[in-house]
C-alpha cells in the first residue's frame, strides 16, 4: 500500500531536488509502454516485463509548452530501497511512502507540481489496484 518516489537531482533545470514518481519522454518510434519500461530501468534500475505494467490512465495537458498525452502505468512489485540504482544527473534517492505521506509532502512543496497533480488524478485507480 505504498508508492515509490524518487528525488530529482539538484542539477535538474525543472523541479530540482523535488520528489516525483518515475517518468520521462517517449523516444521517436517508441511506444509509451516501452518508454515506461526504459525510464523505470534508467532512473531506478528496476527491471519489469511488459505484462507487469498496468496502464491505469491517459491524461492530457502541456509539457514544456507543448500539448502532451501522458500515459500512466503502475507496477506492483516488492523492491528494497537499497537494491535500487539511481541514475546520475536524474535521481539521487528513493523511498516508499503512503498516499497520506505523499499528500503531506506535496502540501509542504516537497513534490513536483506535475507529479502531485497526476497522482491526485489517478489516486483512486491506483488504490483499487494496490
Amino acid at each position: 500500500k505504498q508508492i515509490l518516489i524518487t528525488r530529482r537531482a539538484p542539477t535538474k533545470e525543472i523541479y530540482p531536488n523535488l520528489w516525483e514518481n518515475t517518468g520521462g519522454s517517449v523516444i521517436s518510434g517508441e511506444t509509451s509502454l516501452n518508454a515506461a519500461l526504459r525510464e523505470l530501468f534508467e532512473e531506478t534500475g528496476i527491471t519489469a516485463l511488459k505484462d507487469e505494467l498496468i496502464k491505469i490512465d491517459t491524461l492530457m495537458g502541456t509539457r514544456k509548452g507543448h500539448f502532451a498525452f501522458v500515459d500512466i502505468y503502475m507496477l506492483k512489485k516488492d523492491i528494497e530501497i537499497d537494491k535500487l540504482k539511481m541514475q546520475p544527473g536524474e535521481t539521487t534517492e528513493a523511498k516508499w511512502v503512503t498516499f497520506k505521506q505523499f499528500e503531506e509532502m506535496a502540501e509542504k512543496g516537497e513534490v513536483s507540481g506535475s507529479t502531485a497533480k497526476r497522482l491526485e488524478a489517478v489516486k483512486g485507480i491506483i488504490e483499487k489496484n494496490m
